[in-house]
Order: structure tokens, then C-alpha cells, then sequence
């Protein structure tokens, strides 16, 4: 996914940030043992030290010496001591990071940041409450976002650079950044970003404050559909604050037995999200607007089956949205907006409006 900036603060970003990252996940593969990439090393042997690379082996670590990066001096100890044939006890390889752990961990806040300015554009980007995340990538070496906003999750039920929305539990409601970071493996990474109202002032001292760490990314969001010509029409401009007022809670099925969310509305059309490995069926708001003329005053049976009755609503659904069975889903969306309601005496049915 790709998005815009300008080119001095892409330039200095990569600089002052990215190329921390960078050096952070090579030395953390060279460590692990998926990568045969060398690393600066230095090794102390008794009191001399001979800096060089140290490189991976199936079966061993080699340093290899560069006199150059070595200082003069403790390089003759270090050899000295290796000629003698007396070898020390104290023999210490060392791999120096190379990077500024604080600064790599920004470049991770920025990626997510970035990936909402790609999805929301500017209304987000430039709300007050994400003032405190733009604040924090121009001043990397000072705390203003406390470092349980970026996570390491060890199962994710996405692919990656997705935005979500955390919806449950509600006081650490926000939108969260799922990125997919490649090297030598591929890592995801979990970006905590606030919401669009008064309380997501404070949401990142509500998430250090948490009584255990929200590490893995759980079932209760949405993850969000990218939608590049909705975002650029000058008519979606308040989408953002939109589908943060509408996506609170999880709705039942029609049968009440399965949850499933929903983001958008039936004037705006809906992006309806079910699944333990959430997949989401779009149902546009010219959809809806026909779905509801057909219907009007009407009392139908739902059909919320794969193979729905005849001239219900499911087989309205099939035959003129998605060939998937949502019927369970849009019918408690109308329900909750107040297009339609429930027939006390007939599960089955729904009365519209």
C-alpha cells in the first residue's frame, strides 16, 4: 500500500527513524538464526578486543577481523593473547545494536499513522487527539507515547496493513494499525491509534494502565475494507468520524446465537463483518435504498438459510447483492437502524417500515 508524503520529512524519516528499524530486524534475525546477513561484532579476548563481522554458520558464529574498525592497541593484545596459545576464560562476543531501540519503535508509530492517513486522509491525520502521535514522530527521542502503544502479537487474524477498529473491551476502545513488516521473516506489528472523540485524548494512559497487556489482537474489532475511491470523493470527507460513531457494539444474527459487526450505515451503505477469521460482504447503500422500497409496509419472511423461500428478503439478497447468506445479518441491521422490526408471533418474519 502506498501513500504520500512530502519529500524532505519521507527523507528525514528514513534517516532518523526507518534505518533503526532496519538495523533492529537484521540483528534480531542474525540472532534467531534466519538470516546469514552479517553483523558488526566485537569480541573481547582477555584484555584486547578485535572488531570485525560476525557471521552465521549452521553450526557456529565467526568473527571475522577488520583492523580498520579495530582499535590499534587492544587488536596486539587480542592477538597477542590468541598467540600465546593461553586462552583466557573471559572471551565475550558482542554484537552491538547499531540502532536506538526508542527511535525504531517510533518508526513502527509512524508506519501505522501513516496507514490511517492512507485509509481516513486528512480528518484523521490532523484530528487533536491524534496530535500527540504526530508530536511523538517529530520529537522520536522523547516519551509522549508510552511504548505499550506498539505491540508484537503472536497470532493475528489478518494478513496485515489493515486498519481495525477495537471495539471491545469499550475503555480501550480505538483504531488500531495491523502491519506486516518483512525481512528476513515476516513479523506483525500492532499500532494502538486513537479514535475520533474527547476520550481518545487520554486512550494511550488508559492502554499503559491496563491490568494486562493487550498483546494479541482478539476478535472483538472490525477490520476496515481499503476503499481508495470512497476516501478520495469529497462527499465521504467525515467517513472517519462517521464510522467511529456507528461501530460500538457487536449485533446478534437473527437467531441471537452468533455475533457479528457491522461499520457504515444503511444511508451510507455497510461493510458487515462475521467469522472467527472475520471476512466482510459489502452491501451498498443503493442496495439498501432498493432492498427497502421493494419491502415497504411490508411483512416478509427473512430467510436467513442458504436456499431462502421464494420472494423473502434472503432470496431478494441472493439474487441482487451477494450469493453468500446474509439475510441473518442485514435483517438485525434494519432492526437496529429502525427500518424494520421483528414479528413478536413469527421469528421467522420482519415487518417493514
Amino acid at each position: 500500500m502506498v501513500t504520500l508524503t512530502c519529500r524532505d520529512c519521507n527523507s528525514e524519516a528514513g534517516y532518523r527513524l526507518e534505518s533503526h528499524l532496519i538495523r533492529r530486524l537484521e540483528r534480531d534475525d542474525f540472532i534467531s538464526g534466519v538470516s546469514k546477513k552479517p553483523q558488526p561484532a566485537r569480541v573481547s579476548i582477555g584484555e584486547g578486543e578485535i572488531g570485525g563481522e560476525a557471521h552465521r554458520y549452521p553450526d557456529r558464529i565467526e568473527l571475522h577481523g577488520i583492523l580498520e574498525i579495530s582499535n590499534p592497541k587492544l587488536h596486539a593484545l587480542a592477538v597477542s593473547t590468541l598467540q600465546s596459545g593461553a586462552m583466557p576464560l573471559d572471551v565475550q562476543l558482542r554484537l552491538p545494536s547499531g540502532y536506538e531501540a526508542r527511535r525504531s519503535w517510533v518508526a513502527i508509530l509512524r508506519m501505522g499513522y501513516l496507514l490511517a492517513f492512507c485509509y481516513f486522509g486528512y480528518e484523521y491525520i490532523l484530528h487533536p487527539s491524534a496530535q500527540q502521535v504526530r508530536e511523538q514522530i517529530l520529537r522520536p527521542d522523547d516519551e509522549i507515547v508510552p511504548p505499550t502503544a506498539v505491540a508484537w502479537p503472536r497470532e493475528v487474524p489478518h494478513g496485515g496493513n489493515v486498519i481495525g477498529l477495537l471495539y471491545e473491551p469499550s475503555e480501550l476502545r480505538c483504531f488500531f494499525a495491523l502491519l506486516r513488516l518483512s525481512s528476513a521473516v515476516v513479523r506483525h506489528a500492532r499500532v494502538v491509534l486513537p479514535g475520533l472523540d474527547d476520550d481518545s485524548q487520554d486512550i494511550y494512559r488508559r492502554w499503559d494502565s491496563a491490568p494486562s497487556p493487550m498483546v494479541d489482537v482478539r476478535h472483538e474489532v472490525a477490520f476496515l475494507r481499503f476503499k481508495p475511491n470512497f476516501i478520495c470523493d469529497p462527499k465521504n470527507v467525515g467517513f472517519p468520524s462517521l464510522l467511529w460513531q456507528n461501530l460500538r457494539r457487536a449485533l446478534a444474527t437473527w437467531a441471537g446465537k452468533i455475533g457479528f459487526h457491522y461499520d457504515g450505515s444503511v444511508q451510507t451503505g455497510t461493510d458487515i463483518w462475521y467469522g472467527s477469521k472475520p471476512h466482510s460482504t459489502e452491501v451498498t447503500r443503493q442496495e439498501y435504498k432498493r432492498l427497502l422500497e421493494h419491502f415497504k409496509g411490508r411483512t416478509i419472511t427473512l430467510g436467513t438459510s442458504r436456499q431462502p423461500p421464494v420472494g423473502s428478503v434472503g432470496a431478494w439478497l441472493q439474487e441482487r447483492v451477494t450469493k453468500r447468506a446474509i439475510a441473518s445479518y442485514v435483517g438485525p441491521i434494519l432492526v437496529h437502524e429502525g427500518y424494520a422490526e421483528r414479528v413478536p408471533s413469527d421469528s421467522t418474519k420482519i415487518r417493514f417500515k
